[in-house]
């Protein structure tokens, strides 16, 4: 899977995925201006967006501010935090490219901004399941698709569980004849 720029106008990098004192920052920041346009930056169904904050109400969403999440329906998903104004609602399915809000200060923010996060499961600003998207952003680096990765490990077990079994019944692998003594 290939993202997009989540910044109609790209902005600039405020603050990477890292390590701050004892807080890991599980996104990059993102800043264009207030009202600058947010895209998805991939295709996908909306599985949660979150309105009804204003700025200067840090814990407005537990800190997330108007946010929304995508699910690419591959094992990915991308949130987007901090939103002025949120167009889009759950179950909806999104382009990529297709606008989801503007820009803003809303939750635990200090000055307008994207927090934007790329993740495998819905546990958000949680480091576990967290992955750093610069690379896939600016680098041009593409994700794996993890559906088929998982169907390569499920067929690489049973490969295996067969010539295991194929070996049994053949007499390559024999019983157990005794055990030595404990100090043996």
């Amino acid at each position: 899977m290939k993202l997009i720029h989540p910044l109609k106008n790209k902005g600039v990098v405020t603050s990477t995925y890292k390590q701050r004192g004892n807080h890991f920052h599980t996104g990059i920041d993102l800043a264009a201006g207030v009202g600058a346009k947010i895209v998805a930056a991939a295709s996908g169904i909306v599985v949660q967006s979150t309105s009804g904050c204003t700025a200067g109400y840090q814990r407005c969403n537990k800190g997330l501010g108007n946010y929304c999440v995508i699910d690419h329906q591959n094992g990915y998903y991308t949130a987007y935090f901090h939103f002025t104004n949120l167009y889009v609602k759950v179950g909806q399915k999104i382009q990529a490219g297709e606008q989801l809000g503007t820009e803003g200060n809303t939750g635990y923010s200090f000055g307008s901004h994207l927090h934007f996060e790329l993740r495998i499961d819905l546990n958000l600003v949680q480091k576990e399941g967290s992955i750093d998207p610069y690379p896939y952003l600016f680098d041009g680096k593409e994700l794996p698709d993890t559906q088929n990765n998982f169907l390569l490990e499920i067929v690489a077990v049973i490969l295996v569980v067969g010539l295991l079994y194929v070996g049994y019944k053949r007499g390559y692998f024999s019983k157990v004849s005794g055990y030595l003594k404990k100090g043996s």
